[in-house]
């Protein structure tokens, strides 16, 4: 089930800075033990096969206690600030409370504010509502941060990684993402690595912003290189809301001249949630699945349906030497017909070159808005961050100043993945004024998962 209200008001972040300090005084004791093992008097005189035979062992408990210290100490840290979290997020629900009271009803259990009298103003109830959704989208954060620390005690997690794998796989949102990927896989998710894409496929919305609405993801399969490990791109908003126009003639008949969007109110994160982005890109290269996932746009004045997605629009092909190049064309729900036409939209042609070496190379150009970063994530080891590019403003009006405009990104001289047609065709389509584009007529759009079967990204050169 997701967190309540009232869950928060039954944390305890005493408790839980009882846990991170009890994990930091044992992991300074292991570490004592470990700088111990070094210094046994025996081992300056012992020599011989048994000698041998005890300093290899020896070895292996200071690896074995060196490993414990870290995920320890990375735990005590990780739990720790959640618990101060924690304390802050309850001072911030209570002060909701408190300007709640004498004017609203609040319910804990599902987060319903209900004026108790007809005198009250509607932006103290949007200030309500909103505030609450915030506080509960930080809980998830939080609660994600504490399974995370557990994870990193029994070694689900890697120090430097991560949070990856539910503690409570029995959740509501675990069981939607084991069976969502069970559809794409044909099996139930074991990896770290797994549980992203599996997080990334997962069909449901759960931030109380989104109104249950659905995001729109599509998918397709390409050729396997294992050892390159995941990698994943999120466009995400930095402004906590953004301005919009009016879509319809009911908006201007309403009165709703400047609509506001809700932004993802975030800086760069490799562990930011699937809900956390406007779209994103997942290339899992051990099983050659790409996904784009694009959540729905969230309306401030809950209006219009409260929040809806838009299909994205990608086109894919891949090269022998494993090279994938992505086209991606995507828009907020809620935007007008006429800008969607003038192509001021969300899109970019961007390619992902594998290395020898297992690392993964990104080139592209892509709009100047929004923020845009790349991770990749290897079993063992902390995410790499390949690109990072913050939007050109982090106003409101980022999206009204920005879209036309586009830039590079990455590595420029990564070549593109041209479709599997004669040169003098490419050429001659890419010079036809007002022609259709050449890549998005001959390469593979992704489709959605769920919808039958997956197509097979097509050949290029």
């Amino acid at each position: 089930m997701s967190l309540t209200l009232a869950d928060i008001e039954r944390w305890n972040s005493g408790q839980v800075r009882e846990v991170s300090t009890a994990l930091d005084a044992t992991s300074t004791s292991m570490d004592g033990v470990k700088d111990g093992l070094r210094n046994l008097p025996i081992l300056g005189t012992w020599s011989g096969q048994a000698a041998d035979a005890a300093t290899d062992s020896l070895d292996k408990l200071g690896t074995y206690l060196s490993n414990n210290v870290a995920a320890r100490q990375e735990a005590a840290k990780v739990i720790g600030r959640a618990a101060d979290e924690i304390d802050g997020l309850k001072q911030l629900l209570q002060h909701v409370l408190d300007f709640a009271k004498d004017k609203f009803s609040v319910d804990l259990a599902n987060g319903t504010v209900t004026p108790l009298n007809d005198d009250v103003s509607q932006s103290d109830q949007d200030y309500v509502t909103t505030t609450l959704q915030q506080v509960l989208a930080a809980a998830g954060a939080v609660d994600r941060e504490l399974a995370h620390g557990l994870n990193l005690l029994d070694g689900t997690d890697q120090p430097g990684s991560p949070p990856t794998i539910p503690i409570d796989q029995t959740s509501e949102r675990a069981r939607n993402q084991i069976e969502a990927f069970k559809q794409v896989y044909g099996r139930e998710p074991e990896s770290a690595n797994d549980w992203r894409m599996a997080a990334g496929l997962d069909p449901n919305s759960y931030a109380l912003k989104n109104y249950e609405a659905k995001p729109e993801i599509v998918a397709g399969r390409f050729t396997p290189q294992p050892g390159k490990g995941v990698v994943r791109t999120n466009w995400f908003i930095p402004a906590e809301w953004v301005q919009n126009s009016p879509q319809t003639l009911q908006d201007f008949k309403e009165g709703r001249l400047a609509p506001q969007n809700y932004g993802d109110y975030r800086g760069p994160s490799a562990t930011a949630d699937p809900e956390d982005s406007r779209v994103s890109l997942f290339v899992d290269y051990e099983n050659g699945v790409v996904v784009v996932r694009q959540n729905p746009t969230a309306t401030v004045d809950g209006l219009r349906g409260g929040a809806a997605a838009a299909h994205p629009q990608v086109f894919v092909a891949e090269a022998p030497d494993g090279r994938l190049t992505i086209d991606y064309n995507t828009w907020d729900a809620y935007e007008p017909q006429p800008a969607i036409d003038a192509n001021l939209t969300v899109n970019g042609r961007i390619t992902l070159d594998p290395q020898d070496n297992g690392s993964v190379a990104l080139g592209g150009n892509v709009t100047i808005y929004p923020s845009m970063e790349t991770y990749q994530y290897q079993p063992g080891v902390p995410p790499e961050t390949l690109q990072w590019t913050p939007a050109n403003s982090g106003s409101e009006w980022g999206p009204a100043s920005s879209l036309m405009r586009s830039h590079w990104v990455g590595d420029a001289t990564i070549p593109a993945v041209k479709p599997d047609i004669p040169e003098w065709r490419w050429q001659f389509e890419n010079a036809v004024p007002f022609a259709p584009d050449p890549f998005v007529s001959h390469t593979t759009k992704l489709d959605n998962p769920f919808d039958g079967s997956i197509p097979h990204v097509s050949k290029g050169r």
